[in-house]
C-alpha cells in the first residue's frame, strides 16, 4: 500500500473565489468546495503531491473525476486550477497533481521532463483510481493548458475509462516546428524586436545549431529562453498527434489567435490531421493571448471560454460523454 498524507478539508481562497465566479456564470445556486490535500510516493520513493476538489456537503466521493494538467513553469497548480476547478458544478471531483520539485528551483530543472511529467501524473491518477475512489469511478476526464495540453493526449489515450479531453493553449506540431514557424515570423519584421535575435539567433542555421546544442547537452545547467536545456531536450521532437488520433471520445481545443507561444499553423495542422473525425471540436479566439486575455481590452476570457465554449461543449456531449470508452488503447 502505498503511504498517503491526507490533511483535513480547508479552503484554499484564491482557488475558490475564481472557481466559485465561474460557477456563478452558469449555476443560480452557490455551490461550495473543500479542497484535500494528498501526498503519494511514487515508485521510486519521491513524494507527489497532489489536491481533490469536491462539492462540500457530499459526503461520499462522486463517481466522476476531472484531471487537470497544469502548463510549464515551476508553479503551483494552484496558481491555475480554478481552470478545473467548475467542473465540480457539473458533478465531477476534479484532481490536481503538484509537479515534482516545483517549490525547489534546484531540484525542478534537474527532475523536470516530459517523461517525468506523463509518469507521475500516470502514478497519481492510478493511485487515485485505486486507493481512493477504490477503483468505482466510471468516467474520467482530461483539462489540460499550454504544455500540460501537448502531453494530455498521450496520458488521455491510456485511459481505459477516459469521457473526454479538452486542451487549452496547445496544438499538433512539436516544439521544433513551432519554433521554426515563429522564426520565420520574427525573420520578417525589423531587428531588435524579436525574441530569438535577444538570445542570438538570427537565421534558420542559428536555430538549427541551437537545436542541435540542446540534443547533445540536456543539463539542467544551461538555459534558453528561460528554460534548461533538460527540459528541451525532452520536449523538441515531442509529437502528440499520434496520441491524439487514438481519442475516440469527445475533444475540444481552444486557442487564442494572438497566442505567441504556440503558433496558429500548429493549431490548423493539428485541424487538418483530425478533419476526418467527428469528435473533435475546435475553437479560435480572436484577440486572445496565451493565458486567454483579450489584448486589446486587457481583460480575462476564462470565465467566458467556461460559461459560452466549455459549458455549452459538455451538455452537448453530455451522452457521449458518459457512455464513452477509450477503445483504442495500444
Amino acid at each position: 500500500m502505498n503511504k498517503i498524507n491526507i490533511s483535513i478539508s480547508v479552503k484554499c481562497l484564491k482557488w475558490l473565489i475564481l472557481a466559485c465566479f465561474g460557477l456563478s456564470l452558469v449555476a443560480c445556486t452557490r455551490i461550495d468546495m473543500s479542497i484535500k490535500d494528498y501526498s503519494v510516493k511514487n515508485d521510486k520513493g519521491k513524494s507527489i503531491s497532489f489536491y481533490i476538489c469536491t462539492e462540500e456537503k457530499n459526503t461520499e466521493p462522486s463517481n466522476k473525476l476531472l484531471l487537470y494538467i497544469q502548463g510549464s513553469g515551476r508553479f503551483s497548480v494552484k496558481e491555475y486550477g480554478y481552470r478545473g476547478a467548475p467542473a465540480v458544478y457539473l458533478g465531477y471531483d476534479v484532481l490536481f497533481i503538484e509537479k515534482y520539485g516545483y517549490d525547489d528551483k534546484k531540484l525542478f530543472y534537474k527532475t523536470n521532463s516530459f517523461e517525468r511529467r506523463i509518469n507521475d501524473i500516470n502514478f497519481v491518477l492510478n493511485h487515485v483510481k485505486e486507493d481512493i475512489y477504490k477503483n468505482k469511478l466510471t468516467e474520467v476526464a482530461v483539462m489540460a493548458d499550454s504544455d500540460g495540453g501537448v502531453i494530455a493526449p498521450k496520458i488521455a489515450s491510456n485511459i481505459p475509462n477516459l469521457s473526454g479531453l479538452i486542451v487549452l493553449g496547445a496544438g499538433g506540431l512539436p516544439q521544433k516546428k513551432e519554433f521554426e514557424i515563429f522564426l520565420e515570423k520574427e525573420m520578417a519584421q525589423e531587428k531588435g524586436q524579436g525574441a530569438f535575435e535577444y538570445t542570438g539567433i538570427f537565421d534558420k542555421q542559428d536555430l538549427q545549431d541551437k537545436f542541435q546544442d540542446i540534443k547533445d547537452n540536456p543539463r539542467e545547467d544551461l538555459f534558453w529562453l528561460g528554460r534548461p536545456y533538460k527540459i528541451w531536450a525532452s520536449a523538441l521532437e515531442y509529437d502528440p498527434i499520434p496520441y491524439i488520433k487514438k481519442l475516440k471520445v469527445p475533444v475540444l481545443y481552444i486557442i487564442g489567435d494572438k497566442d505567441y507561444s504556440v503558433p496558429i499553423e500548429s493549431f490548423e495542422y493539428l485541424k487538418n490531421q483530425v478533419k476526418d473525425y467527428d469528435n473533435f471540436e475546435f475553437h479560435l479566439l480572436p484577440g486572445v493571448n496565451h493565458n486567454f486575455v483579450d489584448v486589446n481590452k486587457n481583460k480575462e476570457k476564462m470565465s467566458f471560454i467556461i460559461r459560452k465554449i466549455i459549458i455549452p461543449w459538455y451538455k452537448k456531449n453530455k451522452d457521449k460523454l458518459a457512455a464513452a470508452e477509450n477503445t483504442d488503447l495500444k
